[in-house]
């Protein structure tokens, strides 16, 4: 019901027991009626149901307000115990050269610290004119939405997490805005120079680990030391087979962020579902299920079926938006055929009446001439 086996409900509980019991519950106010530990379960099981905070208020027979309220309060004072605890610990004790040491450096380059890629999540289209609502509109995902960057360690547990960028920031534009982390965690640590490192452009960062990133991220060369596979130009020759081979090696190492999002998006159906909430909270529940993944990630390491489970996300997103183009087909379909019914009853309303008088003109020329020939005849 809330993604943990009880022993391992147990160990949460503990890692996180002294800052609740000091932080819950204290100061002027109403108190929760509660047990602390009873919330985070239904903190836990909110965060894997919620599509809608109905579904999670109705499993514990609570009304819907109060729950809401409780599940917020919690998560606002627990979210950074958590991401400490889960994520900022684990990046200051995963040092490449601890990585080295312990055999768990990527298979191909094992100057590579760590992978980064960029998630996107469906959301509400923004209240407002156009020119604000389209700047959270992905061109990739042709959907409204959140972009947030996370980077993944060889382990399989995540070491940083940005805040929520619009959908329409480019994702080498979100790696460059968190440059502060990146320009600290690649760096060297003293010991760490005389770790063998053969890797790409070793020689121009002598000083520096590399980072995995995806094609999206031509240029970023640069700035940082990235490993990316080559992408072919536009209009240029196919690439050859080392080339190919050497991207293949590239993506055999960078899926492990994949298979990261598709364990976050499997185990949380808060960070998988349309965000409908308010916006100004989605940072902290994003950042405290990054932290519970990690968790999942040491009781459990990432497998294959994670990375296929992303993949089907993916291919969800794709389908939402051809669902979406179709229903917008099929309305603007409708209202042709709504127009051109309505221009054909005005024109058959506009022939009528001028058939209806040229037939009584000539009705009237005939009698005319029918008096005519009468009084001819009679005379």
């Amino acid at each position: 019901m809330c993604n943990f086996a009880p022993v391992e409900f147990e160990r949460i509980w503990d890692a996180v027991e002294d800052h609740v019991m000091k932080h819950w519950n204290v100061g002027r106010g109403k108190k929760s009626v509660n047990a602390p530990k009873d919330i985070l379960f239904m903190t836990l099981a909110a965060l894997k149901h919620c599509g809608s905070w109905e579904t999670a208020s109705t499993m514990f027979e609570m009304d819907l307000s109060p729950f809401q309220k409780m599940v917020k309060k919690f998560v606002t004072m627990l979210d950074p115990c958590l991401y400490q605890i889960f994520v900022l610990d684990e990046e200051e004790r995963s040092t490449t050269r601890h990585l080295t040491l312990t055999g768990n450096t990527f298979a191909n380059f094992p100057c590579a610290r760590y992978a980064t890629d960029v998630t996107f999540q469906q959301a509400d289209r923004p209240v407002g004119g156009y020119n604000d609502a389209k700047t959270f509109f992905s061109g990739k995902h042709h959907l409204y939405g959140l972009k947030v960057e996370v980077s993944v360690i060889p382990t399989g547990v995540a070491i940083n997490c940005t805040d929520w960028e619009k959908g329409s920031i480019a994702d080498i534009s979100i790696f460059r805005a968190n440059k502060q982390f990146h320009t600290s965690a690649l760096q060297k640590r003293p010991g760490e120079d005389t770790i063998n490192d053969q890797g790409p452009q070793a020689d121009r960062y002598q000083n520096d680990w590399a980072v995995f990133v995806d094609k999206g991220y031509q240029g970023l060369q640069d700035e940082f030391r990235t490993i990316q596979p080559k992408k072919r130009a536009a209009r240029g020759p196919p690439l050859t087979a080392d080339e190919r081979s050497e991207s293949d090696r590239i993506s055999h190492d960078r899926v492990l962020v994949e298979s990261y999002f598709g364990r976050l998006k499997k185990l949380w159906g808060v960070c998988s579902h349309k965000w409908v909430w308010d916006r100004q909270t989605y940072n902290m529940f994003f950042r405290m299920c990054v932290a519970l993944t990690n968790f999942s990630v040491r009781c459990c390491p990432l497998r294959r079926e994670d990375g296929e489970h992303y993949l089907r996300y993916e291919a969800r997103l794709i389908k939402l938006d051809l669902d979406i183009e179709e229903a917008k087909r099929l309305k603007r379909q409708r209202a042709r055929d709504s127009r051109r019914a309505r221009l054909e009853l005005h024109t058959r309303a506009a022939i009528r009446p001028a058939n209806t008088s040229s037939r009584r003109s000539s009705v009237g020329s005939l009698t005319r001439g029918d008096s005519d020939v009468s009084t001819d005849f009679g005379s």
